[in-house]
């Protein structure tokens, strides 16, 4: 990735209890830095009944705190695709 011009890589659903620290170093001996993404497949956001539980904030905190630990992290978001439908929009 590095050898044609990448510098930043957003991820989908990590698993924060798994060991990342072989991936984040490659990533960042290359100059890579990643935007992680808060939400796997059981905690995302849903567009149609969005809402806030618990347990997603604890998902989305277990997240920050893996990878909090990198310097090569970017950000973080959740959410991009909620906002995607008149129904969330005032359209008078």
């Amino acid at each position: 990735m590095a050898s044609i011009g990448v510098n930043a890589v957003r991820t989908y659903h990590v698993r924060p209890a798994l060991d990342h620290s072989a991936c984040m170093a490659v990533f960042a001996n290359l100059g890579i830095y990643l935007f992680v993404d808060l939400d796997d497949y059981v905690s995302q956001l849903d567009e149609n009944t969005p809402g806030w539980t618990n347990q997603q904030k604890a998902y989305f905190e277990a997240v920050m705190d893996e990878f909090s630990q990198y310097d090569n992290v970017a950000g973080f978001f959740i959410g991009n695709e909620n906002i995607n439908s008149g129904k969330f929009l005032n359209m008078d």
